[in-house]
């Protein structure tokens, strides 16, 4: 008698984690629709903003927001409808060249989307949601890997920052799923793919291009603890050589077309991106300071502008002792995490307070850091292996 095949409790951990974030996510994205039950809300599209006309022509019935409540869903729905910067929605936008140096979330709308502009909201919205079972799965079988429960993928699912990101059609959830997948694929050592994943998280973050650097540095780092001479001695051997070699260049290939896309993107607009960013970041550790002073000037306003004053300075100061806390746990390299962590939770530092002084941004723009943090103070449960029994099981 034939015998289907068995799914295993890592599996269905990671399935269940998936469903459950999807889930959960669309019960926030739907109370976000309010009364207008459209998904064109959730873009958050001021009337005022330069490419509201063109939403309007495809959808006449584009649900818009008061200008206060503007936010950076209009950018990736500029980008949906003008890919790759060479119509009309790319210069209905301000700051252009930084929004266009992290198209992909944008770009992957617009090939969904293609031909039916009326579509974007439903689709930004969609790949959300797909991001955020995505991530969960991920998340879950990642745990599962460092011999922790599978539930670890709910993480995801309870995480405000990506809950609130589903609600905002920002990227953050499509950030959160090509991390996850491509740090499965390498530890798989399915590289190619791992490729693949890191080249779109670049161009859907670019500081994500750093996270190939750290996994790099992680290598070379248990590489040199279980034998200093496995590289002078693994490179005589050819098939040792082509491994290291297709490793260094999947690793180099996200940074690199990241650095191709950003010379395209000075050309088209005639900035540097990175230089259009106004005043997001600064000088390490400034940028709290600089917050300070701003949420003290707002506890001297109305009773709204005063809660957000009194808990902005708290909030930051909280989430960068943790982050100082997890680098120094991090430096252990135990785990791709630690990698990961390493090199991503240090760019916080540089924050101003356009990231800071809102409860809503430094909840999504610290998001990715905050979700490895689990990671980065446990470890791994499963066994180190003996120096001639790891080197037995590398790539």
């Amino acid at each position: 008698m034939a015998v289907g095949p068995t799914i295993t409790p890592r599996v269905a951990g990671a399935a269940l984690c998936a469903v459950f974030a999807m889930l959960l996510s669309w019960l926030t994205a739907s109370v976000a629709f309010g009364s207008t039950g459209s998904t064109s809300t959730l873009v958050h599209m001021s009337a005022s903003d330069g490419v509201a006309r063109e939403a309007l022509r495809a959808d006449p019935d584009f649900s818009f927001v008061p200008p206060t409540s503007h936010y950076d869903g209009t950018y990736f729905y500029a980008v949906a409808r003008d890919p790759f910067a060479r119509g009309l929605e790319h210069t209905l936008i301000d700051r252009g060249a930084y929004r266009y140096g992290h198209p992909f979330y944008g770009q992957l709308v617009g090939l969904l989307s293609w031909g039916h502009p009326s579509s974007v909201p439903a689709w930004l919205l969609t790949i959300g949601l797909l991001s955020m079972g995505a991530a969960a799965a991920a998340a879950s079988l990642l745990a599962s890997g460092w011999g922790w429960t599978p539930w670890g993928g709910l993480a995801v699912a309870f995480s405000p920052g990506l809950l609130y990101a589903v609600t905002a059609d920002t990227a953050e959830p499509l950030v959160a799923a090509l991390l996850g997948l491509g740090l499965l694929a390498w530890r798989s050592r399915r590289t190619a793919w791992a490729a693949v994943a890191f080249v779109l998280l670049a161009l859907t973050k670019e500081p994500m291009s750093l996270v190939p650097v750290g996994i790099f540095v992680f290598e070379a780092v248990r590489v040199w603890r279980r034998d200093r001479t496995l590289v002078p001695a693994g490179w005589a051997d050819p098939r040792w050589r082509r491994r290291a070699v297709g490793a260094t260049a999947a690793l180099a290939a996200g940074p690199a077309v990241l650095f191709g896309w950003l010379l395209y993107v000075d050309h088209v607009f005639g900035r540097w991106p990175l230089g259009d960013s106004d005043d997001l970041i600064g000088a390490p550790f400034g940028g709290i300071h600089r917050t300070a002073n701003q949420a003290a000037g707002l506890v001297e306003r109305d009773f709204a502008f005063a809660q957000i004053g009194a808990a902005a300075l708290p909030i930051a100061v909280a989430v960068f002792a943790v982050f100082a806390a997890g680098i120094v746990c991090a430096l252990r390299l135990r785990t791709l995490a630690d990698a990961v962590f390493l090199f991503t939770a240090p760019l916080m530092f540089l924050l101003g307070p356009a990231d800071l002084l809102y409860p809503k941004d430094i909840l999504r723009i610290t998001v990715i850091p905050v979700l490895l943090l689990p990671a980065v103070f446990r470890g791994s449960r499963l066994p180190v292996l003996k120096p001639v029994a790891a080197a037995a099981v590398s790539p």
